[in-house]
């Protein structure tokens, strides 16, 4: 943490180091809370009760094992798992024009995480072109912290290509508010 608190906004663009302190971070203090809130749950059973301690450890020491490797899991692999859910939305107030009507929505891509690594996004660019959708919308959060991770990748998303049209509107994360920015005009070096 004590890194971290010491860069700058800008140094942090392009920095790996954010995303990989956090995996580490959740690595190492989840499987802790998830072992601490199955004993704190057990403890009335074991101590008013006076069952045996043994089930609530296991418990937690399987639970915390599974949360570690969710977490490496999604960490190096899940993050280049894209899936495609269609859902079918009927409403009596969307007129039947629409019947038939695609949209593909696109959410929490968070971009910087494929820096230096377009493959995964020519993919799910790929993916959500195959699907032929009449409109494309980006639902927030298509960077991690600043516009600039797009950098080198804006001409892979400019493949995206729907007849409607592709929009966007800004997430937390697209906002930047996770930096002490020093000034306004740094901010807005953001956009």
């Amino acid at each position: 943490l004590i890194y971290f608190t010491f860069l700058t906004s800008k140094e942090m663009v392009g920095s790996r180091m954010p995303g990989m302190f956090s995996v580490v971070f959740l690595f190492f203090v989840m499987p802790k809370v998830v072992f601490s809130l199955v004993m704190i749950i057990g403890w009335p059973f074991i101590h008013l009760i006076g069952w045996s301690r043994s089930p609530f450890s296991w418990a937690a020491i399987v639970l915390s094992i599974l949360d570690a490797g969710a977490i490496l899991y999604g960490a190096i692999y899940g993050k280049n798992r894209f899936e495609v859910k269609n859902v079918d939305f009927v409403s009596p107030y969307v007129p039947p024009a629409f019947d038939g009507y695609k949209i593909a929505l696109l959410s929490d891509i968070h971009i910087g995480s494929w820096k230096g690594n377009p493959e995964p996004v020519r993919r799910f660019v790929e993916l959500t072109n195959n699907q032929n959708p009449d409109l494309i919308v980006f639902t927030g959060d298509l960077v991690n912290h600043r516009a600039v991770e797009l950098n080198g990748l804006e001409h892979i998303l400019a493949l995206l290509d729907a007849p409607d049209g592709v929009f966007s509107v800004l997430g937390n994360h697209d906002f930047g508010p996770y930096f002490p920015w020093k000034t306004k005009e740094d901010r807005a070096w953001l956009f």
